[in-house]
């Protein structure tokens, strides 16, 4: 398939897509560039199995459905979907990410489920919303990975996931439940000035290998209906 873009102008105005139904592109081979900037999609959207070999931008999209899928996708250059809103559940499961991955200031409403990820650009989660859980499991980031100002109102769950480069989960809040078991950092894993408050995450077989540090300097949870301050063992 060759440019898509669902953007463009009439009379000097910019005119964005809506689409009212479902739509489907699943195992779409995008060899341009897949600019959905700005749309909106009523219904279902499914890209299960797309590749996208040129960059594939899904910025300030809103996809009302109850499921929208990625699951199994192929990113070759960047996957961007920014400042976006997504009312239901959204699926990356399993997806491939060879460039950068950004979902900067996005609002999730539903489960957000990227287990199985394989992503070697960098990825970007700073300033994103979480309004339910937040589902990264047998994730690996192969390159620097930010989830800085962040807020998930659910489940993070984090198990069994390989951070290849530094993981800066920042000035972050954390109102459910926090799973890093058997999770392992090969650089710097900071948690700086972040807030668990349903108490300290759960870290089982947890682990920062050196030179790689673990970094918790004005982090905070809850113990007994009061917040404590985590203390650094590493």
């Amino acid at each position: 398939m060759g440019k898509v873009n669902t953007n463009g102008q009439k009379d000097n105005s910019q005119v964005n897509t809506h689409f009212k139904g479902s739509i489907t592109f699943e195992a779409c081979d995008f060899r341009s560039d897949a600019m959905f900037d700005n749309m909106t999609v009523d219904g279902m959207a499914n890209f299960t199995g797309a590749i996208f070999r040129e960059k594939a931008l899904f910025n300030n999209v809103t996809f009302k459905g109850r499921q929208t899928y990625f699951t199994a996708f192929t990113s070759e250059k960047l996957f961007s979907m920014q400042e976006s809103r997504i009312e239901g559940a959204i699926d990356f499961f399993k997806g491939k990410v060879t460039g950068k991955l950004s979902f900067q200031s996005t609002d999730f409403w539903g489960e957000a489920r990227f287990s199985d990820l394989d992503c070697n650009g960098k990825s970007e989660f700073s300033l994103t919303n979480f309004r339910s859980d937040a589902l990264f499991t047998y994730v690996n980031f192969g390159n620097d990975f930010r989830m800085s100002n962040t807020t998930i109102a659910g489940r993070l769950d984090m198990i069994s996931v390989d951070f290849q480069s530094n993981a800066l989960l920042t000035n972050a809040v954390f109102n459910g439940k926090v799973n890093f078991t058997k999770t392992k950092a090969k650089a710097n894993f900071d948690l700086s000035g972040s807030l668990f408050v349903l108490g300290k995450p759960v870290m089982d077989e947890f682990e920062v290998l050196l030179p790689g540090m673990l970094i918790t300097n004005g982090t905070q949870c809850t113990v007994n209906n009061k917040f404590e301050e985590i203390i650094d063992k590493q």
